[in-house]
């Protein structure tokens, strides 16, 4: 006996399908110029992307606000993390310089193996992260003398417990920019994160590795000399011409810019850290337990 197909006597029913909703739009396309930023400075603040602080502050004041706690815990967020903004990496702070140059000067002896120049400074009670060293350089040599190129050596040199001597420590090497013909502001980064220390004596140092008799680099300074100035307290200039075993003093200004970024303080870490606990007994208190959609 063949049994009826009872598919074809009692069809399935078709459910009706769940509508979908539009996708949110991402907080690129809702906000014109968003931009991540890569925080890249040690063990204070590990290598994450940092998508939209500000953004994300906003938020969190939203979320907070609920409820009759809400105007306490928001500020007490917005108020840590008014502090980490303050610390942008897009808002460097000039540590010392004495850029923009007006007009170049050249000195009478190229950088190299045995020439090499310095410069000290002494950081005041706030520590920095390095963002970038920037030099007024050229390559090629003097006018009608042209040599090179020669690729700059910058480092940052420790304290050698004298005044007027760089240390022998290097503390950070720094990647060199593609060579430019001509004249040009160079802009060198650390090779890794390095904090500048409160209260520390620093010396920036520049050489090459060519011979004083081919090499074409030369640290030019302004026609009208200017005292470099900062957050950082100027100690002075040095060179040496027996490739930095003996040093002596220098009266001219070298054209250059340290640029950092503000290390936040630990209360105002704190302080964050406090708001997010807040948040987390927030939630915890929530029926669910869910932050709302």
């Amino acid at each position: 006996m063949n049994c009826p197909d009872m598919s074809q006597i009692y069809p399935s029913p078709t459910l009706p399908s769940r509508p979908r909703l539009p996708a949110r739009p991402s907080e690129a396309a809702r906000k014109p110029g968003f931009e991540t930023r890569i925080l890249t400075h040690g063990t204070l603040f590990p290598v994450a992307a940092r998508a939209s602080l500000s953004t994300a502050l906003r938020f969190a004041r939203n979320l907070l606000m609920r409820g009759p706690l809400g105007p306490v815990r928001s500020a007490v967020v917005l108020v840590a993390g008014a502090a980490l903004l303050a610390s942008d990496p897009a808002q460097a702070t000039i540590i010392l310089g004495n850029l923009p140059n007006t007009g170049d000067n050249f000195s009478t002896s190229a950088l190299s193996t045995s020439n090499h120049k310095a410069v000290s400074f002494t950081m005041g009670s706030q520590a920095y992260f390095l963002e970038s060293i920037v030099l007024r350089l050229t390559r090629d040599g003097l006018a009608g003398i042209p040599k090179g190129p020669t690729t700059p050596i910058l480092e940052l040199r420790a304290d050698s417990g004298d005044l007027l001597e760089p240390g022998g420590t290097v503390l950070a090497d720094f990647t060199a920019p593609a060579d430019v013909a001509g004249i040009d502001n160079e802009v060198f980064t650390p090779d890794s994160p390095f904090t500048l220390l409160p209260d520390t004596l620093y010396w920036i140092l520049v050489r090459s590795e060519i011979s004083q008799t081919d090499s074409g680099l030369y640290w030019t300074a302004s026609t009208t000399a200017q005292t470099p100035s900062g957050i950082a307290a100027f100690g002075a200039y040095r060179s040496s011409m027996d490739g930095g075993t003996v040093w002596g003093p220098s009266t001219f200004l070298n054209s250059f810019q340290i640029n950092g970024q503000a290390v936040p303080e630990p209360s105002s870490l704190a302080l964050l850290a406090l708001g997010l606990l807040s948040m987390g007994v927030w939630r915890r208190r929530r029926p669910g337990g869910d932050f709302p959609g």
